[in-house]
C-alpha cells in the first residue's frame, strides 16, 4: 500500500506585516544612526612641523587625507606619489599625510628618508582609524569642502589613480605642467 504525503508548506505569497515590520525595522535604524556619520570627526592633531589641525574645521577646498605607518611597504612606496600629486593640484585639493601610531621621531625620519614634504599630521593613538573604522594601511580619506566624507579608499594609490580619484570625486584636472 503507498501512501500519499502531502506537503504542509505555507503558501508562497510572503505575509504583507512581515514586509512592514521589516520596513519599520529599517527606517528606526536609519533615524538612529549618527548625523555625523558621512563627516570627519571632531580630532585636534599635531602637525609634524609643530602646529595642530582641526580634522572637523571646513576649508575653501576638498582634503585628501592620506593615513600611513612607517611600518607599512606599500605606505612607503605609495607616499612620494601624494607628493607629486599635492604639487600638481596646489590649491585646488589640499593633502595631508596623517601617521597612525608612530611618534613624531620616528614618521619624520621615513619622510625625510623618502624625500616626502606635503604636510604631514601625527595620531600617534591612531583615533582617526578607529573613529572611521578603518582597518588597513594605507587609506585615502577623499573630504569635501564641507567636510563631507565622500569616499574613503583602502590600499596602495599611484599617482594616476590618486589623480583619477580626484577627478571623479571633485572633478580636479591637474594644471598644466
Amino acid at each position: 500500500m503507498v501512501k500519499s504525503i502531502r506537503s504542509r508548506s505555507k503558501s508562497a505569497t510572503p505575509n504583507p506585516r512581515w514586509f512592514a515590520g521589516l520596513l519599520l525595522a529599517l527606517l528606526m535604524l536609519g533615524a538612529c544612526s549618527s548625523p555625523g556619520a558621512d563627516a570627519l570627526p571632531d580630532l585636534q592633531l599635531e602637525t609634524l612641523d609643530g602646529g595642530t589641525m582641526d580634522l572637523a574645521a571646513t576649508s575653501d577646498t576638498p582634503m585628501v587625507l592620506n593615513l600611513w605607518a612607517t611600518w607599512c611597504a606599500p605606505c612607503r612606496r605609495e607616499l612620494p606619489a601624494f607628493d607629486r600629486v599635492s604639487e600638481q593640484y596646489e590649491g585646488d585639493v589640499t593633502i595631508v599625510g596623517i601617521n597612525q601610531g608612530d611618534d613624531g621621531e620616528n614618521a619624520q625620519a621615513m619622510l625625510d628618508e623618502i624625500g616626502v614634504d606635503f604636510p604631514q599630521a601625527l595620531d600617534a593613538r591612531s583615533a582617526l582609524s578607529r573613529e572611521l573604522a578603518i582597518t588597513s594601511m594605507p587609506s585615502t580619506v577623499f573630504v569635501s569642502a564641507s567636510g563631507e566624507i565622500v569616499d574613503t579608499h583602502a590600499g596602495e594609490l599611484n599617482a594616476d589613480q590618486l589623480t583619477e580619484l580626484l577627478e571623479r570625486h571633485f572633478g580636479l584636472t591637474p594644471a598644466p605642467a
